[in-house]
């Protein structure tokens, strides 16, 4: 009787063993499914990330493309990305590597990526900080460069060297 009992006292603890794992393995089930779901996920996005890539790439570019063909008066009329990730702009029809790029060409160019950038992320369009832009620029292309930035229509913020930049300004701080 003594022996019965200890079996039964065994098999209450076994039984309660099982219990604890059954809850256990009930509380994992989903988490695993999850790991499973979140396995096919990242296959999937790895085999379609180039498509995924491209179409960010060329939604970037078309929002790039109609600020640099408005700050150019059609001069440059796009900005191009080959698939190595190189850069080249197309001005009066003619393809150009973006590293040849004269200091207000890649100003515009910049000024343009990072325009699309924002809008891309949901920034508001509203407040622009540019410092420098138009530093390797000449004084018509600079003028030309500013008044661009005047008709924007939000907050400019503009740190520049040159009076001509200052002189389509509402405000101007000096340092």
């Amino acid at each position: 009787s003594q022996l019965l009992a200890e079996w039964s006292a065994k098999l209450q603890t076994l039984e309660g063993r099982i219990a604890d794992a059954q809850e256990e393995i009930s509380t994992m089930e989903p988490a695993a499914e999850r790991v499973i779901k979140l396995r096919d996920l990242i296959k999937f996005l790895k085999k379609n990330r180039e498509h995924y890539l491209a179409t960010i790439w060329t939604q970037l570019l078309s929002y790039t493309n109609s600020f640099v063909s408005a700050a150019t008066g059609g001069q440059i009329t796009e900005l191009r990305r080959a698939r190595n990730g190189e850069f080249t702009f197309v001005e009066n029809g003619d393809e150009t590597p973006s590293e040849l790029a004269s200091g207000m060409q890649g100003a515009i160019l910049g000024t343009a990526m990072k325009l699309s950038l924002g809008a891309a992320l949901g920034g508001s369009r509203r407040l622009l900080l540019i410092d420098e832009a138009t530093a390797g620029a000449s004084d018509e292309n600079s003028l030309l460069f500013t008044q661009i930035i005047k008709s924007f229509g939000g907050q400019t913020v503009m740190v520049t060297h040159r009076q001509s930049d200052a002189s389509v300004a509402d405000h101007v701080i000096e340092l």
